[in-house]
């Protein structure tokens, strides 16, 4: 499940993984959306159910992504390195959807997005980075507009997760 604030890029991401594209379009994705992706694991194909959710009439993009990160496997945070609002979000977010979602055994993942605007940067690397740790995420930067590091995240969460399932055993 791809989590964002409005703006962040998690719809663009999305749009980059199910069809190798960028836009800077809003509105280009509405509601609940999935794509099914595979990807190689030592090998191994790996199918993936990927999600995204936005905004419908006046529910916010928030209640709308909760509702969908239930069941969820891997919960993947985008914020936008120019927007220290997107990176603050995520904060409040996760004790929410730990303790009212039930969400503890999922994966956490975060992604700076936007890495392509790094002389507009405010949220420092660092400090995510340092977030990350303390949280115990899976944390890269990347850009949704040059593809960079969008499949190598997706590699790090996939493969993080078939260690877990296969730990569970």
């Amino acid at each position: 499940m791809l989590i964002g604030q409005d703006f962040a890029g998690a719809n663009s991401i999305f749009i980059r993984i199910h069809s190798d594209e960028f836009t800077r379009r809003q509105g280009f994705l509405i509601g609940a959306n999935y794509v099914g992706y595979q990807i190689q694991i030592n090998n191994k194909d790996v199918n993936l159910q990927l999600w995204v959710t936005t905004p419908i009439h006046q529910q916010s993009s928030e209640e709308v992504s909760f509702r969908y990160c239930r069941g969820a496997d891997a919960i993947i945070f985008i914020y936008d390195i120019t927007d220290n609002d997107s990176f603050n979000k995520i904060k409040s977010w996760l004790p929410r959807l730990k303790n009212e979602y039930k969400l503890n055994d999922a994966l956490f993942a975060m992604a700076g997005n936007k890495m392509d605007l790094s002389d507009e940067r405010v949220v420092l690397y660092e400090d995510a980075l340092e977030y990350a740790i303390e949280n115990n995420f899976i944390f890269m930067e990347m850009s949704a507009k040059t593809s960079e590091n969008v499949n190598e995240l997706l590699y790090t969460v996939t493969e993080q997760l078939l260690y877990k399932h296969a730990y569970k055993k």
